[in-house]
């Protein structure tokens, strides 16, 4: 957020007013919708979570893909513009829905704080602090009772949405303890085995799967050493 916020305050004509910022990604977007059922946008359709077989997905993601990412002719002002009507029909939605989804609802919306898929960044304190007690801050917090922290991160940093068809798989082999050391072993598989999207610009096709270009980082206790690396293109330390 350090980065993000002076770069977000140049953009102009976007306000300046805000009290903090929330982030949230597909999964929470699918969790709700399995909650409230089909939503339906108004100039845009209706949308569920029923699987759809182009991308092994929920529908719901794979129809804003399409109408956001699909290549056209022409240069559109507003690709995502579907995001603040289909986010006001859903907060409707569930404001209006039985009390008796209500306990389903906030679950879920807990569930998706715990694991990450919400974190929020507020300029006031004492928010902060209440979004840090609760573990939706973002900030990765080591338990004493195991301080032989790993933790795992990939960022999608290709313009495809590859991530959604790779699988991932770790393993760790950890050796016996030696003049106060062990050593760790984390081997990490990604696999991919759907087949490749048609991304030329001309076929004006969907570009979904395409190369997976990720930024994966390791967390590791302070003091860790690394002893040695492979499978990376770029490695920075």
């Amino acid at each position: 957020m350090d980065v993000f916020v002076p770069n977000y305050e140049t953009v102009p004509g976007q306000p300046k007013d805000i009290d903090g910022i929330i982030t949230v990604d597909t999964q929470v977007l699918t969790d709700l919708v399995n909650v409230l059922g089909p939503i339906e946008v108004p100039g845009f359709g209706t949308f569920t979570t029923q699987k759809d077989v182009r991308c092994d997905c929920p529908q719901i993601i794979y129809a804003l893909s399409e109408i956001s990412d699909r290549p056209t002719p022409f240069v559109r002002q507003d690709r995502k513009g579907i995001l603040g009507p289909m986010m006001r029909t859903i907060l409707t939605k569930a404001y209006t829905a039985p009390k008796t989804s209500w306990p389903n609802l906030f679950t879920t919306a807990w569930n998706d704080v715990q694991a990450r898929h919400v974190q929020l960044y507020f300029f006031d304190q004492k928010f902060q602090a209440a979004a840090e007690t609760v573990g939706a801050a973002g900030r990765m917090q080591m338990d004493p009772k195991y301080p032989d922290f790993l933790a795992v991160v990939d960022a999608n940093l290709g313009g495809a949405k590859s991530n959604l068809f790779t699988t991932t798989d770790i393993t760790q082999e950890v050796s016996a303890p030696s003049n106060g050391t062990i050593d760790k072993k984390v081997t990490l598989t990604y696999k991919n085995n759907h087949a490749g999207s048609n991304c030329n610009l001309e076929a004006g096709q969907l570009c979904l799967n395409a190369t997976l270009r990720d930024w994966n980082r390791l967390y590791l206790p302070k003091g860790s050493k690394l002893v040695n690396s492979q499978g990376y293109k770029t490695r920075h330390v």
